[in-house]
């Protein structure tokens, strides 16, 4: 994905529960990857799915700590990026629901 340059991004924050924005800067390649292979394994996927499956523990401080999902944009943009590049294709029934070819 990395060699064809049609994957682009700047540098933002994968999650709400994060500080920071990822030390790697090949970190949009690895996320495109591991979703193209969640979808692979199971299918159909959509936004949603894939915010909880990267979501994360929020530490509050002092308070006790909850789960939140990542970031929504994050996980649209990649699901297009993959769909541009025809590795996963979406489903009829729902509109944001992919499902995986033969990768």
């Amino acid at each position: 994905m990395k060699k064809t340059g049609k994957l682009r991004v700047d540098i933002v924050k994968t999650s709400k529960s994060k500080e920071l924005a990822p030390y790697d800067s090949d970190w949009y390649y690895t996320r495109c990857a591991s979703i193209a292979r969640h979808i692979y394994i199971r299918s159909p996927v959509g936004v949603g799915t894939v915010t909880k499956i990267y979501g994360d523990r929020k530490r509050n401080g002092t308070k006790p700590s909850h789960f939140c999902r990542s970031a929504k944009g994050i996980a649209r943009k990649a699901l297009q990026s993959l769909e541009a590049l025809k590795i996963i294709e979406a489903v009829p029934e729902g509109e944001n629901c992919c499902s995986s070819q033969s990768l």
